[in-house]
C-alpha cells in the first residue's frame, strides 16, 4: 500500500541519512504533506485527544495531583 511505501521511507532515511531512498523520490512534497496530515488524524483519533477516554485518562492524575500534592 501507499502507507507502506511511506514508511519503507521513513525506515530506509532513517537507517542511512547520508543516502535517499529512492522510494521517498515517488512522492511529491505536497502529497508528504496530504499523509503527514492523514497520519496527523489518525493519531489524534488513536491516541489523542480525538477520543472522550483519551481526555479522562490524564485529567484524572493530574487533578489527584493537584489536590493532594
Amino acid at each position: 500500500t501507499i502507507h507502506n511505501m511511506q514508511d519503507i521511507c521513513r525506515f530506509e532515511t532513517a537507517w542511512t541519512p547520508n543516502h535517499i531512498s529512492p522510494w521517498c523520490a515517488i512522492f511529491s512534497k505536497e502529497e508528504w504533506r496530504v499523509m503527514e496530515y492523514i497520519d496527523d488524524l489518525q493519531y489524534y483519533y488513536a491516541a489523542g485527544y480525538g477520543i472522550e477516554i483519551n481526555k479522562m485518562i490524564g485529567c484524572f492524575p493530574m487533578e489527584d495531583l493537584f489536590n493532594h500534592f
